[in-house]
């Protein structure tokens, strides 16, 4: 089976899945309609396109179709997805968290079959049962009118063990930085620590989106619908301020670019190797440089933790959590607390030293 992508307007596509005789998959190819219709990002519908390509290779692998569906299956595609076939002797080849979204996928999937008709049962309703109790992990501002309300909860799904990479440590970015082989690639690296900037935005900007005043350098992020690389604005427009040396390595680089390399773009990113050199850099440009500075430098790095690094070190050097949000971007101040917040180990070392004081003193007090 295959995904294929099929172009729908102008720098804007979308996905369908052809079976083994690459003919369309109906269902598939009318859920991912529906999906661009209801305005899903083009990523997200190639990754939904991406999972469903994964179960109807479940399903031929075990000689069932939709009709056939049950708990028991869905439940045995936990372990398909999670071993990478039915052999569940050998490590797993997917993690809890990729097993758990493309599990999500498919029962999503399932239920818009029996919505529109062609299931006629629920085949995920089993999944799911009627708790109560808090389910977000704090208490939000109508906590206690909601508090007895239930939710359903799905039983299907993996455990996740938390496992946060730390941001990045000033000896480490050093170390990247000097692994670094020509402006385009510093720019990026520099920009994206400085402002927190997600990968899709720093990819979309256009060198009109740099602002420069006498005192004020900023960026505007803009949502320009499709951009000819793919990436998107997920947040919308606002703005991100810069500091004098960001634009002045900026100043640099289009200097390298236009002068030296002769290639010219609306793009502020561009490829500058190959054959299609000016053409607007896409994210797999992105993953094959953080590659490369992974191997040379020891480091896992990949572009979301340096959003990470910038949201914990603007954190701790303003104390101040909504100016955070609202330069990353996040709807909810939840997103920026539980994410991108990490103390850092002296004020671990601090905090501990004063909850010791503080029970010393209470043990000397009731002495």
């Amino acid at each position: 089976m295959k995904v294929q992508r099929i172009m729908v307007g102008e720098n804007d596509f979308n996905y369908i899945l052809l079976d083994d005789d690459h003919r369309p998959v109906d269902n598939v190819t009318k859920y991912m309609k529906y999906l661009y219709n209801i305005g899903k990002a083009q990523e997200t519908r190639h990754t939904y396109c991406t999972g469903l390509k994964f179960f109807y290779e479940y399903l031929r692998e075990t000689g069932t179709n939709e009709q056939d569906i049950s708990i028991y299956l869905i439940s045995n595609y936990i372990n398909w997805l999670h071993y990478g076939g039915s052999d569940i002797t050998g490590p797993p080849v997917r993690s809890e968290q990729t097993v758990n979204l493309y599990l999500t996928i498919a029962m999503g999937y399932l239920k818009n079959l029996y919505v529109i008709g062609f299931l006629e049962k629920d085949k995920t309703a089993e999944a799911f049962e009627e708790v109560s109790g808090r389910f977000k992990p704090y208490k939000d501002f109508l906590y206690h009118v909601t508090k007895n309300k239930t939710f359903s909860r799905n039983n299907l799904k993996l455990k996740v063990a938390k496992n946060e990479t730390p941001p990045l440590k000033p000896d480490q970015i050093n170390l990247i930085m000097k692994n670094i082989t020509n402006l385009r690639d510093e720019f990026l690296i520099r920009l994206l620590l400085n402002t927190g900037l997600r990968i899709g935005e720093a990819l979309g900007l256009r060198h009109e989106d740099i602002v420069q005043t006498q005192d004020v350098f900023k960026i505007r992020i803009q949502d320009r619908g499709n951009n000819i690389n793919g990436v998107f604005a997920k947040s919308g427009y606002h703005e991100v301020f810069l500091t004098r040396e960001l634009i002045d390595l900026y100043d640099d680089y289009c200097f390298y670019t236009e002068c030296e390399l002769d290639c010219s773009s609306d793009y502020v990113f561009i490829k500058i190797h190959g054959p299609n050199a000016g053409a607007p850099m896409e994210k797999p440009d992105v993953y094959s440089l953080f590659g490369r500075l992974k191997t040379k430098t020891g480091i896992n790095l990949f572009p979301h933790l340096l959003r990470r690094t910038y949201g914990t070190e603007a954190y701790l050097a303003s104390r101040d959590i909504e100016y955070v949000r609202e330069t990353m971007g996040h709807k909810n101040i939840q997103t920026t607390i539980s994410s991108y917040v990490f103390p850092s180990d002296e004020e671990k070392l601090s905090e501990w030293k004063r909850v010791q004081k503080k029970m010393k003193e209470e043990s000397d007090h009731e002495i």
